[in-house]
């Protein structure tokens, strides 16, 4: 296992080693199989790990290079390394008091424990189906809408979490605009659209042996779209969602200027 650190100190008579902002960047799995077992009382005495700790006495740039370099069994990406900076921890407990639970890891959802979710869900007041956003796919959304750039969210998303010095949009993104409730809002309508897509995308597999696209998409589509649209229609909606989704929620915005952010979730 690997940890990223700015400061560790290892006591020779004690064998112990305490670590100071300390993160895993290899090892997440085992950590979690050693958990288990420790909880189930089969973790036997015998049992050694490897472990390693490296210090970044603070520099940001030799710990992003450690993070992504440590890493050989999965892709990390830029969202991983914000995972704990303080603006998304803010962001979580924030999201956590509206009763949603963010997931600043990619994946580490996956395989909780009974234990674990029950404390989760302690932790937001509701069940967690359906409460979860991913961070990748809130700062997707959020920039899509709010922030008015779904170019950016759909093909660079990389950037969202890349700092503006690096030529990234971060600072701009996860700025003081951003709230819970525009998270939340903007994850509401991408996952709508989302499911608009997918009842699409199944009428598209049907429509594939069809000479009569406008028939087929006019009951989803309505009869302007599907009279003007219909031949390009099935290559366009499933690439572009993230783009539909910033052009509604501009819409909706124009509509309802007077209003506050808070209350877009009902016209949403």
């Amino acid at each position: 296992m690997t940890f990223l650190c700015e400061k560790a100190f290892y006591d020779v008579f004690q064998k112990t080693l305490t670590l100071e902002r300390a993160q895993v960047v290899n090892g997440g799995q085992t950590i979690r199989a050693l958990h288990r077992a420790l909880e189930k009382r089969k973790l036997k005495s015998d049992v050694i790990v490897p472990a390693r700790a490296i210090t970044s006495s603070g520099h940001k740039d030799f710990a992003n290079d450690v993070a992504v370099n440590q890493n050989n069994q999965n892709q990390v990406g830029t969202g991983f390394l914000r995972s704990n900076d303080q603006r998304v921890v803010q962001l979580d407990h924030a999201l956590a008091s509206l009763g949603w639970l963010l997931e600043r890891r990619e994946g580490e959802l996956t395989s909780l424990t009974d234990t674990e979710r029950v404390a989760l869900e302690r932790r937001i007041g509701h069940h967690l189906d359906g409460r979860i956003i991913r961070l990748k796919d809130g700062a997707q959304a959020y920039t899509a809408t709010f922030y008015g750039q779904p170019e950016i969210a759909k093909k660079n998303v990389k950037k969202i979490f890349l700092s503006v010095e690096d030529g990234g949009y971060y600072e701009r993104i996860f700025s003081g605009d951003m709230t819970a409730e525009k998270i939340v809002i903007a994850h509401d309508l991408k996952q709508r659209l989302d499911d608009f897509v997918k009842r699409f995308t199944a009428i598209r597999r049907k429509a594939q042996a069809s000479t009569n696209l406008k028939t087929v998409y006019e009951p989803i589509l309505g009869e302007p779209l599907a009279q003007k649209h219909s031949d390009v229609m099935h290559q366009v909606i499933p690439q572009c969602s993230l783009f539909i989704c910033g052009t509604i929620y501009r819409e909706l915005a124009r509509l309802i200027r007077e209003r506050a952010p808070e209350r877009l979730a009902s016209v949403v």
